[in-house]
C-alpha cells in the first residue's frame, strides 16, 4: 500500500548554471509542492501504512530550513534546481520515514519531478562488506519462552512486532510465521529482516526496543537449542493462528 501527504511552502531561488538571459538565472519566486510517498503493509490492528502526523512531523525540519528563505542560500543547494531539490529532501527525510518511497517537487501546477532514490549512491552499502553479510534479506528465528500464565499476552505483542518492523522499513513484507512448540508456553517466530543494516537499526529505533520491552515483560528469548523439538532432525509444531 502506498500513501502520500502533500506540503507547500514558499521560497525564492535563481539557477546559476544557466545562461544569462535564461529566465531562471534572474532571482524568481515558486509556491513549491512537496509529496512525500510511503509504502509499506497496513497494521492489523491500526488499519493504516503510518501515521499522516509521523510524516509532517519528519518534514517539519525540512519546512523550517526552506519556507521563506532564498534556496540558493541553503547548504547543499547552491544550485536549487527542482531535481536537486527532490534529493535535497530525501536524504534528510529517508533516515527518519525508512518506508519513504518517492519525493515529488512541484514548482509550478504543470511542472515538477519525482525522486526515488534511484541514483542516490550515499545508501549504497560499504565497500568493505562482505557479499551477503549486509546486504540482502536475512531470515530471523526468535523463540519466546511465555511466563507463567502470560502466552495470550505475548501472542497479542506478537501479532504487532513485525507489522511494526514493516512499518519501520526494517523487515521485508514477507508474512510472519508464528508456530507453538509441544511445550505448550514456547512460541517460534520466523520473519525477514530487510538486511542485517536493518537488524541492527531496531536497536536504536525507539518505538522498536519498547515494543521489546513488553516482550521482555511476559516472555523470556531462548534459543532454537531449547526448544523441545531440538533434538530431531524433522520437528513439527503447532500453528499459531
Amino acid at each position: 500500500m502506498e500513501i502520500f501527504k502533500r506540503f507547500r511552502f514558499e521560497a525564492a531561488h535563481r539557477l546559476p548554471n544557466v545562461p544569462p538571459d535564461h529566465k531562471c538565472f534572474r532571482l524568481h519566486g515558486h509556491s513549491f509542492e512537496v509529496e512525500l510517498a510511503v509504502h509499506g503493509p497496513v497494521g492489523d490492528r491500526s488499519g493504516w501504512v503510518i501515521d499522516f502526523a509521523e510524516i509532517g512531523r519528519a518534514f517539519e525540519p525540512i519546512h523550517k530550513a526552506l519556507d521563506h528563505r532564498c534556496l540558493n542560500d541553503v547548504e547543499g543547494l547552491e544550485n536549487p534546481t527542482s531535481e536537486l531539490l527532490c534529493r535535497w529532501i530525501w536524504a534528510r527525510i529517508k533516515p527518519e520515514l525508512p518506508l519513504l518511497q518517492a519525493v515529488s517537487v512541484r514548482e509550478t501546477c504543470t511542472a515538477g519531478c519525482t525522486y526515488r532514490g534511484d541514483d542516490e549512491h550515499t545508501l549504497a552499502e560499504p565497500a568493505g562488506d562482505a557479499q551477503g553479510e549486509r546486504a540482502g534479506p536475512q531470515v530471523a528465528f526468535a523463540v519466546y519462552r511465555a511466563h507463567d500464565g502470560a502466552l495470550d499476552q505475548l501472542l497479542t505483542l506478537l501479532r504487532d512486532h513485525v507489522s511494526t518492523l514493516q512499518r519501520r522499513g526494517l523487515a521485508t513484507p514477507r508474512p510472519v510465521t508464528l508456530v507453538r512448540s509441544s511445550d505448550g508456553r514456547t512460541v517460534l517466530e520466523i520473519f525477514e529482516w530487510r538486511d542485517r543494516a536493518a537488524s541492527e537499526a531496531a536497536h536504536s529505533d525507539p518505538e522498536i526496543k519498547a515494543l521489546w520491552g513488553a516482550l521482555a515483560g511476559v516472555a523470556d528469548f531462548v534459543s532454537l537449542a531449547d526448544l523441545p523439538e531440538s533434538d530431531r532432525p524433522f520437528p513439527h509444531f503447532a500453528p499459531v493462528l
